[in-house]
């Protein structure tokens, strides 16, 4: 009597399907299974089935596919965090994925906001790996086979983080290998800046360089100026991007001032004066970073000593004749130590939009540069950022690099390139002084200043 036995009805993952019960009760035929009926938001695959199986409960399979399409984009958001290589799943290969620049990698990032953040002045703490890229190749090429297998001491006066000297001991490691040479470096640096010392000397450390991280010396009392950590060194390679415009008055202080100023670097015998004075402005040092340098060459090896350093341009013109600025630019050009000016891009630094000059100088020119100055205009060799850092909004390219390097090496006269006597950047001052003349006056009279008007 009861109704007749249905199947129960089951769900599972959204779908609907009928089961066949068996009980004790007379022989029932068989019923068709119901088609499967698609339900809303369940896919169609999901559903997707023989006819003539035998009904059963299935529950619904991760479609391989659909995760071959999902997997490669969590895969390419990871390698664009950390910037490594992603392997794509199901048989898609290895995908490189290219680091970020290296001025964009997070340390050189970081450094560079704190630089913004304490309102450092223009280049204080941080030199673009571009420029210093650039700088290297300046002061390496020239002499790339003349390079020995031998220990090289390389020098920065105002190292900050340290990425100057490791660029540069890595470009002459470089250069050594192609020429199948093995040379050992040193690296020296002094930095005034605690924080950016101690970023220095973490830095090599981490590394496994201790021992050059002994050579490092930093904190507010050593002062490259005033307190010279490396007076009887002399070096064989030294860079430089010391800070523009920044006064030195503390450091005059405690040097005595300019008239008692005892200092070897910065009083010196030149043009037959015992007491020729480098002394510039307490207002602005950086030339005094480059005569610190001067003083550190090699004066008895076949090489020398060669230097790059980076100016603003006012280490072009500032300084009247017989002051401190324009007495330095004397003794370089009367010397015979500078190869060559380039002048950079603008927004090239991070921090400051102003013009800025790499400097190149040896005590060993070769002899078609004797009595020569070259000048390079590479102001329009770059390629813009797709988004600026800081105030940098362009960046020096390979083609960049290798272009300007090119010039510095042909050492001809092209539209970017001018070769000057080195007497074409001196002068005389000449001071004329004519007697006063006043109409209707007498001239056998004496006059009283206060009848003079």
């Amino acid at each position: 009597g009861g109704p007749p036995n249905r199947p129960p009805r089951h769900r599972r993952a959204g779908v609907l399907q009928h089961l066949e019960v068996h009980d004790e009760g007379p022989a029932r035929p068989r019923q068709p299974p119901a088609a499967p009926r698609r339900l809303r938001g369940v896919p169609r695959r999901i559903l997707a089935g023989r006819a003539d199986d035998p009904p059963q409960l299935r529950v619904p399979q991760p479609d391989p596919a659909a995760q071959q399409r999902r997997r490669p984009r969590l895969a390419d958001r990871e390698a664009h965090l950390s910037g490594r290589q992603s392997e794509s799943r199901a048989g898609q290969g290895r995908r490189r994925q290219h680091p970020p620049p290296r001025s964009r990698q997070p340390r050189h990032e970081l450094v560079r906001r704190f630089n913004e953040e304490n309102n450092e002045e223009a280049g204080e703490h941080w030199t673009p790996r571009d420029a210093v890229q650039l700088m290297a190749q300046l002061v390496f090429l020239p002499v790339a086979d003349q390079i020995k297998s031998t220990t090289y001491l390389l020098y920065d006066g105002a190292c900050g983080t340290g990425g100057m000297l490791t660029v540069a001991e890595e470009t002459l490691q470089d250069l050594a290998a192609e020429r199948g040479r093995q040379v050992s470096t040193h690296l020296y640096g002094q930095e005034i800046n605690a924080e950016t010392y101690a970023i220095c000397k973490a830095d090599l450390m981490l590394k496994g360089e201790g021992e050059a991280a002994d050579n490092i010396v930093g904190g507010a009392e050593h002062s490259t100026l005033s307190n010279d950590a490396f007076r009887s060194h002399e070096f064989d390679f030294m860079l430089s991007n010391p800070p523009y415009g920044k006064s030195w008055k503390t450091d005059l202080e405690r040097m005595g001032g300019k008239k008692d100023m005892r200092d070897p670097r910065f009083v010196i015998e030149h043009a037959g004066d015992p007491e020729y004075s480098l002394v510039t402005r307490s207002s602005d040092g950086q030339m005094l970073f480059l005569a610190n340098k001067l003083s550190k060459m090699k004066q008895d090896t076949p090489e020398g000593s060669r230097i790059a350093e980076v100016h603003n341009g006012s280490s072009l013109f500032t300084g009247d004749a017989g002051q401190g600025e324009s007495n330095i630019r004397r003794w370089i050009i009367e010397k015979d130590w500078l190869e060559a000016i380039v002048a950079l891009p603008l927004n090239l630094f991070y921090n400051t939009g102003i013009a800025t000059y790499v400097w190149v100088l040896t005590n060993r020119k070769p002899e078609h540069r004797r009595g020569k100055v070259q000048l390079i205009d590479a102001t329009q060799w770059f390629r813009p950022l797709r988004k600026n850092l800081g105030k940098k909004n362009c960046e020096l390219g390979e083609d960049d690099i290798a272009r300007i390097c090119d010039t510095f090496i042909k050492f001809e006269e092209t539209k970017q390139s001018k070769i000057f006597d080195n007497a074409a950047f001196g002068y005389w001052k000449v001071t004329v002084e004519r007697p006063l003349r006043i109409e209707g006056a007498d001239a056998e009279r004496v006059y009283k200043p206060a009848e003079i008007k």
